[in-house]
């Protein structure tokens, strides 16, 4: 009805001028549409512009990654619940054009809370270096 609120005229308005450019929309997950790749990761303070889709397919995480700040160091992908209880999976590796993926075994995700892509520097450490740049909820994953 008319008074049903947004819902309705999102379904009205959005095949038309709204969608290509995506003017006038407030959503906070750019690129939602293209659903086949999975959920968004959330963007950390210090990486404006890095976005990415995650997929779980059983126990195998499938990462896309692009707009990461350049810096020195490797992307390194983690299952998170804190600094001293995070899991290494392996690190991103380069697809071209500043995009990144990775496929990872993600055995035990369920018992952490996030998976977390962090800038590491080469410097030995295997542990977390708290510098986190993108990052998603598990449970949004399954």
């Amino acid at each position: 009805g008319e008074g049903s609120g947004r819902a309705g005229e999102r379904g009205r308005e959005g095949g038309r001028a709204g969608e290509p450019g995506r003017k006038g929309g407030r959503s906070q997950e750019p690129g939602r549409g293209r659903r086949s790749r999975g959920p968004e990761l959330r963007a950390l303070p210090g990486s404006r512009g890095a976005r990415g889709t995650a997929r779980l397919d059983g126990n195998r995480l499938q990462l896309r990654v692009s707009g990461l700040p350049r810096r020195r160091g490797r992307y390194q992908v983690w299952l998170y619940d804190s600094l001293i209880d995070a899991k290494p999976l392996g690190r991103l590796r380069p697809a071209g054009n500043g995009r990144f993926r990775g496929r990872f075994k993600a055995r035990g995700i369920g018992r952490y809370r996030y998976v977390d892509i962090s800038l590491e520097p080469r410097d030995g450490n295997s542990n977390h270096s708290g510098r986190s740049v993108l990052r998603i909820a598990t449970r949004k994953l399954r």
